[in-house]
């Protein structure tokens, strides 16, 4: 279960051993909440919805609200079909269960 989501900063550039300049990208990838688990039982398909990023009070619809149950304001809403496993709604996913290479 590796997923995340984040926000692209800016492109910069990386040199290797051999001086040669690769191209790369930099993303503000914060912990992500668990504000959706979907099972086969009740939705037909396994999938976790997480959500990241901050956004005004204001500009959260009535549905959305409720539909958070004041885990936060977010403004990216994503769904990953995964085996739910021990994941719970307002677990946070952060960076950590990453390793340097990974996908």
């Amino acid at each position: 279960m590796k997923f995340i989501l984040g926000t692209k900063e800016y492109m910069t550039q990386v040199f290797d051993d051999q001086g040669l300049a690769h191209p790369a990208t930099v993303i503000s990838a914060g912990p992500v909440t668990v504000t959706q688990v979907k099972t086969k039982e009740k939705d037909g398909y396994e999938a976790v919805q997480v959500a990241f990023g901050e956004k005004r009070e204001a500009l959260i619809s009535k549905p959305q609200k409720g539909h958070f149950k004041g885990l936060g304001n977010f403004r990216y809403v994503e769904e990953f079909a995964t085996p739910v496993g021990a994941i719970k709604t307002g677990d946070k996913v952060d960076l950590t269960q990453f390793k340097v290479g990974d996908l």
